[in-house]
């Protein structure tokens, strides 16, 4: 591992510092990291938002915004057809439960397969997933999602704010989950109706959005 920068010209330089500084240049006190509350909201969030959030994560480097080097960026997609991928270093995948991986080679597949309420593309741009637009309280404790309506789960089933609920409710018992430490700061999630969802957070947390959904 190295953390070195590659080599690019001064321009690319001098604007990877720019974001840099900018990502870091907040109030740890301020519960919002010195975004408004229109900047935090869904349907996506702007890159510079996700680099604020990041940094103030502690989650951000210089090296996630280097050309080619931090995120690549996927080929046009289209649909039908196969994908065939082989994936080394690993003897057997021996699940893909979210809540039981712990190999890197197990949630490469699944980022492919399963979907999360937000996801960030290879722009570093924060977009909605399963949920299609979200807002959050003034003291960045409590988050609402609208749900995508029309979801359905591989074998049919509808996607609705009780799967939601079912699936934070599991991933926080450490008896079922590997992970529940990663979203030991939230202390709730409501069903608000069939498509709506309420997240309470114990205190406001940087990496939430970019990170725990």
């Amino acid at each position: 591992m190295t953390n070195k920068i590659p080599v690019c010209g001064t321009d690319s330089r001098r604007s990877i510092d720019a974001d840099v500084d900018y990502a870091y240049d907040f109030d740890p006190k301020d519960p919002l990291f010195g975004l408004s509350r229109d900047e935090l909201s869904g349907p996506a969030l702007s890159r510079r938002a996700v680099l604020r959030l990041m940094g103030a994560a502690g989650a951000l480097t210089a090296w996630h915004l280097v050309p080619g080097a931090g995120i690549g960026t996927a080929a046009a997609a289209k649909s039908g057809g196969h994908l065939r991928c082989a994936w080394a270093g690993a003897a057997e995948i021996v699940t893909l439960d979210p809540a039981r991986m712990n190999q890197v080679l197990q949630f490469q597949i699944t980022s492919n397969v399963l979907s999360g309420l937000t996801h960030i593309n290879a722009d570093l741009v924060a977009q909605g997933d399963l949920a299609k637009d979200w807002s959050v309280s003034a003291d960045g404790k409590e988050w609402i999602f609208n749900l995508r309506e029309g979801v359905k789960f591989h074998n049919g089933d509808p996607f609705t704010a009780d799967d939601v609920v079912f699936t934070y409710n599991r991933s926080r018992d450490p008896k079922k989950s590997i992970h529940s430490r990663v979203i030991s700061n939230v202390a709730e999630v409501v069903k608000l109706d069939d498509h709506k969802v309420k997240i309470a957070l114990k205190a406001p947390q940087a990496s939430f959005l970019v990170k725990t959904l």
